[in-house]
């Protein structure tokens, strides 16, 4: 009796997982397509609004002198990561300094869940579209991750440290000259794949 309720208890642990997967697969997925949309329209409104008032292309990205920091946080949701399952909540600090087109911006995320420990440290590319006095922005890059891995659903593992890359969209919507809230949508790839979404505050200098 015992022992057919432990392989009962088992197997609805098991159908749970699976539709905790295929949720989260789902919610990667429906991002990944948001964020294909966003682009494509951005790059397509850039281009009709340099055509419109005979500005050129290259001049729609706005330079902005000096460094820029912020803190976000959000969700983290992981998808074929090996004994990472749990939704992890974040909390970031980002530092970025204008020298180019590109806006190279260094970020830092962690955050803590059942069993998990999670710390990325990420090196981007970060381009500004301009847009009705918002600004929007996409961005590319790498990162190394150091996580702890929960072996048999109970027991943490010790620290597992990866690569991967990752890209991300997102807005800056202004409060002051200096202050903007910020809003980023990053999609990791490797290890496995992860989706994490950030809200929080910018300060420019």
């Amino acid at each position: 009796m015992v022992c057919s309720r432990l392989k009962q208890g088992q197997e609805n642990l098991k159908r749970l997982s699976v539709f905790d997967d295929i949720g989260i697969m789902i919610c990667l997925r429906i991002s990944a397509l948001i964020i294909s949309v966003f682009l494509g329209g951005i790059f397509h409104l850039s281009i009709c609004l340099a055509q419109e008032t005979g500005v050129k292309t290259e001049d729609v990205y706005v330079e902005k002198e000096g460094w820029q920091m912020g803190v976000s946080t959000g969700p983290f949701l992981p998808n074929k990561i090996s004994r990472v399952k749990e939704i992890l909540p974040f909390w970031g600090f980002s530092v970025s300094k204008d020298i180019s087109v590109f806006r190279p911006e260094f970020t830092l995320l962690q955050g803590h869940g059942k069993g998990h420990d999670w710390y990325s440290a990420m090196f981007s590319f970060r381009n500004e579209l301009p847009l009705y006095g918002l600004e929007f922005f996409w961005s590319w890059g790498f990162q190394l991750n150091y996580y702890t891995e929960l072996l048999y659903d109970v027991l943490p593992t010790d620290y597992v440290s990866q690569g991967g890359i990752h890209g991300s969209i997102g807005g800056m919507w202004p409060i002051n000259d200096t202050w903007r809230f910020r809003s980023d949508i990053v999609f990791f790839m490797g290890p496995g794949k992860a989706l994490y979404v950030g809200l929080g505050l910018q300060k420019s200098f």
